[in-house]
């Protein structure tokens, strides 16, 4: 997970929760006579917010889900655990640099205990509630429809400020974007559709396949399969450009199948 890849799109829709969470934490900490002014509580409890709770969002939307379930595991408990050690410095750094109170120690092994089990235990929680967001997504109209028996032909996608139907058999692939999608077709152009990936796949027919969380692919737009790493696959498509992808380890049944007769 590299820091210039990181997306925090998806984690900014949590950010006034976050912060609403510190704020009440800072006027709570306050009523308890824990801080002298309620300026304090608010500024240390709304940091200690942004960088446990915020954080805890970016790590579960930026840690793969295609990665084996141990492996996930701990590169997320790590860095729950690596959350916890910076809330508690950002703790201490505040208290004695910013409001003069008390003296700095290193390591505060008291406060990084009670952090990163905090932060271990929020993660979690919000772990699980990502995955069955995730899952149900948000369920629209189309979804509610009954599925439709014969795989459409076309798409609408926006063009500007209008809405033009697109011909199936132009596409090469389409990726997830939140509850909606990115159409990618053979002239190299990318279109924004108003349908998420789940429902895309549900509805389209055999001929678009799921190879990654985030992709679907027309597989009649295939030009070519290399084998990658640990059981993920290039898979190189027809435009001028050789678009590719990279197909996730636990598809790689699917995409052998495909490279048979």
């Amino acid at each position: 997970m590299k820091f210039s890849n990181i997306q925090f799109k998806s984690a900014n829709q949590y950010l006034p929760w976050v912060l609403a969470v510190g704020a009440a934490l800072g006027v709570a900490s306050f009523s308890l006579g824990l801080w002298a002014t309620l300026g304090q509580a608010l500024v240390q409890q709304l940091l200690i917010s942004l960088v446990i709770g915020y954080g805890i969002f970016v790590v579960n939307f930026n840690v793969s889900k295609d990665l084996p379930t141990k492996k996930q595991y701990l590169i997320l408990g790590l860095l729950f655990v690596a959350l916890g050690i910076l809330g508690t410095e950002i703790e201490q750094l505040t208290k004695v640099f910013l409001f003069q109170q008390g003296a700095y120690h290193f390591p505060n092994a008291s406060g990084y205990v009670f952090n990163c089990i905090l932060s271990m235990v929020l993660g979690a929680g919000c772990y699980n509630f990502i995955n069955r967001t995730s899952e149900s997504e948000n369920t629209t109209v189309e979804e509610i429809l009954t599925p439709i028996e014969v795989a459409p032909k076309s798409i609408p996608i926006h063009q500007g400020e209008s809405v033009q139907l697109y011909e199936l058999d132009h596409v090469i692939y389409f990726e997830a974007y939140d509850n909606y999608s990115f159409l990618y077709d053979l002239k190299g152009n990318k279109h924004l559709c108003n349908y998420s990936l789940r429902y895309l796949e549900d509805t389209l027919g055999a001929d678009f396949i799921r190879v990654y969380r985030k992709y679907l692919i027309n597989k009649t737009q295939i030009h070519s399969i290399t084998p990658h790493f640990k059981g993920r696959f290039v898979i190189e498509f027809k435009d001028k450009a050789r678009s590719s992808i990279t197909s996730s380890s636990s598809h790689t049944d699917l995409i052998k199948g495909l490279m048979k007769i």
